[in-house]
């Protein structure tokens, strides 16, 4: 793992709690708790809620953290996931895949430790969010499309293939928000509602997925 990024999220927690819920209220709807590893574990990720709704959550992330609830895991996921195949029902990687060198070998190694039936949960940023379209019709970068941090960039079209590729089959495309979430301001909720219809104009995708038979 890029050094650079060991430091840059050393202390990081999960700011965008909007995107969070989202995701833990399908799950709370639609999948029995069993065992979930939560990749790119931060404090206030998906095994925080999790945990609370009687799923056994195990957190991994490059950098140490610390949880009283959550067991974690130190390890960089540039390398293989270090447990053993069918080991989890659940993956969780929020905002993760742009910052590993190969994302197509973590897609592989994700599907190589999920139980058959069982399901992978994405978010990533959208490089085709609706304010990037207005950006780059002006002559301006959008947003997230460089970082010294991110090695990938994706649209709803691109991911979903690549998913596919690599042995999920996509039940489910949602995003976080249109133009701003709850996070900015309250009336963010609107925005946020819309999403669930236009994901890809969305500023991160949620992509829910199974292994495919």
């Amino acid at each position: 793992m890029d050094n650079m990024q060991i430091k840059y999220f050393e202390e990081f927690k999960i700011p965008d709690w909007p995107r969070v819920s989202r995701v833990i209220d399908f799950i709370t709807k639609h999948i029995k708790s069993g065992r979930v590893l939560d990749i790119g574990y931060s404090e206030g990720s998906f095994a925080d809620y999790l945990n609370k709704k009687g799923w056994d959550c195990i957190g991994i992330d490059v950098n140490i953290r610390k949880s009283k609830s959550v067991k974690l895991v130190c390890g960089d996921l540039n390398r293989n996931i270090p447990f053993k195949s069918s080991s989890f029902d659940l993956i969780t990687a929020g905002e993760v895949m742009e910052h590993l060198f190969d994302d197509v070998y973590f897609l592989k190694e994700c599907n190589r430790i999920l139980k058959s039936d069982s399901y992978l949960i994405l978010t990533i940023p959208n490089i085709a969010y609706s304010l990037n379209r207005l950006l780059v019709l002006f002559g301006k970068l959008p947003k997230f499309s460089w970082a010294p941090y991110h090695y990938h960039f994706y649209n709803l079209k691109y991911i979903t293939q690549l998913l596919r590729e690599n042995g999920f089959k996509v039940i489910k495309i949602s995003s976080s928000h249109i133009l701003y979430s709850r996070r900015r301001h309250f009336s963010g909720r609107i925005f946020e509602i819309l999403a669930e219809y236009l994901p890809a104009f969305g500023a991160h995708l949620i992509i829910y997925a199974t292994k495919d038979k």
